[in-house]
């Protein structure tokens, strides 16, 4: 995902380096809206790529998450976590893996 991200030019506002916009002082409410809806457009393409292409279990997890950093920070969280996708993806090798019979392991 790191690497999609950065070549898409993604990963500053998962990273968190690429904030909400806030309005400069002499700035034209023009501009501000122009750079508000390109960051937020950013952002939820974000949003909806990891949404798109995660298991159904996780994407509950995100709730009403508005923003890429913290979509991005749950999803470290739950890989890492002991009940976390680490965890499944074990669980489902171990399912998988067979005795022949008179075979030890």
């Amino acid at each position: 995902m790191h690497s999609y991200l950065k070549g898409r030019k993604l990963w500053l506002y998962v990273s968190g380096d690429r904030p909400i916009p806030e309005k400069e002082d002499k700035e034209i409410d023009s501009a501000y809206a122009t750079r508000m809806e390109d960051w937020e457009s950013a952002n939820h393409q974000i949003i909806t790529w990891f949404r798109n292409t995660s298991i159904p279990s996780i994407v509950d997890e995100f709730g009403n998450i508005d923003i890429a950093k913290e979509a991005w920070d749950l999803l470290v969280t739950w890989d890492a976590g002991p009940s976390g996708a680490r965890n499944f993806k074990l669980t489902c090798k171990l399912y998988q893996i067979r005795q022949e019979p008179g075979r030890l392991f």
